[in-house]
């Protein structure tokens, strides 16, 4: 079952409830949300529609306002490293400081496991996901490049 981290505030004075879980107790709201966010990155261009990453493994710190899903990031462990699968904001609640809620509690609870280093990959074209990331301490290792036939 997911687990209440805290209850937090929103720019406009919303109560957000913050909530983990792992893949093993991970709600079908969960999965149908990420689904759904991830859906809108293939249609924007930034996910190639042949690839579904696999949520097996995942972590997962997730967002709710009246009991509906707004926001989550979803990660795994590798080693003493950390993997962002996805971090996402439902667009109709964006502007809000939702991602610094995310970032608040997944920085507290990666940090209390040990982790070294966080990872996320961004296509290049996402310039609002790479401005968020820079904000919450995120610096571009190297770039990827690949060419089509």
């Amino acid at each position: 079952m997911e687990e209440l981290i805290g209850t937090e505030v929103d720019n406009l004075g919303n109560e957000i409830k913050v909530y983990f879980c792992g893949h093993e107790t991970m709600p079908a709201k969960v999965t149908a949300f990420f689904a759904r966010q991830w859906a809108e990155l293939i249609e924007l261009g930034f996910a190639d529609a042949n690839y579904i990453p696999s949520i097996n493994a995942c972590r997962v710190i997730y967002l709710t306002a009246n009991d509906k899903i707004v926001g989550l990031r979803l990660w795994i462990w590798e080693q003493s490293n950390t993997r962002i699968i996805l971090t996402s904001i439902d667009k109709n609640y964006r502007r809000r400081g939702l991602s610094k809620l995310i970032v608040k509690y997944y920085d507290s609870r990666v940090m209390t496991g040990n982790c070294i280093k966080s990872i996320t990959f961004i296509h290049a074209d996402n310039i609002a996901m790479i401005e968020a990331a820079r904000q919450s301490g995120y610096e571009v290792e190297f770039l990827k490049m690949s060419k089509t036939y």
